[in-house]
């Protein structure tokens, strides 16, 4: 009888439907508030209670935004082993790109070891696990071919300090591609392009 009165009050109530989506709504919102209220802190070097503020918001709102914040708010703290265990703990979590882009989160690890950390081969393995991570739905077009175009540059400059003009030139021309104007991938490929040239001139012949 309490199910057939339910039944009776949601199909007589006009926002049964639409309540449940309000709600999500909201307290999507409210965790964004208290998101900035972190990032006001973090700002004024207050990362403590900026990281307080976001494993809240992550575990009362689950507003996943908060998970690549709390890493950054880490290596801004200079916890730099903190940043690379909760960015691999993240990534094991959300192994399926379903519920969190996983392309972020390799990103995220690639930076900090290869450009903090100084361990270039360790940098360039994560920023190519993040190209070849399952998309899922929750990353879309636009900001799927920013992202990537971001890890291209970052490939492009960590194959250069490793040496590998090739792929650093070709990772350079894909990051060319999205963003034109990218100087320091301008001159990667330029230099990729003059050392393709040489490396293919014939040899040149003895008249002497």
């Amino acid at each position: 009888m309490r199910f057939f009165r339910r039944l009776f009050q949601r199909r007589n109530d006009p926002m049964a439907n639409v309540r449940p989506i309000l709600d999500r709504m909201a307290l999507r919102m409210e965790g964004r508030r208290l998101a900035d209220k972190a990032l006001s802190h973090r700002a004024l070097g207050q990362h403590d209670e900026a990281l307080r503020l976001l494993h809240r918001v992550l575990a009362e709102y689950d507003y996943k935004p908060a998970i690549t914040l709390i890493g950054t708010t880490m290596v801004q703290k200079g916890d730099l082993d903190g940043a690379i265990q909760w960015f691999t703990s993240q990534i094991n979590k959300y192994e399926s790109g379903c519920d969190y882009p996983l392309m972020e989160l390799y990103s995220n690890l690639g930076a900090v070891l290869g450009f903090l950390i100084k361990d270039v081969e360790r940098g360039i393995e994560y920023y190519e696990q993040a190209l070849a991570a399952p998309r899922g739905p929750c990353l879309g077009e636009s900001g799927y071919r920013a992202m990537a175009s971001n890890i291209h540059h970052k490939l492009a400059l960590l194959y250069l300090k490793a040496g590998d003009l090739r792929k650093a030139s070709g990772y350079a021309a894909l990051r060319l591609e999205v963003a034109p104007d990218c100087k320091e991938c301008q001159g990667i490929e330029l230099a990729g392009r003059h050392f393709t040239v040489r490396k293919n001139a014939p040899p040149a012949s003895d008249d002497s």
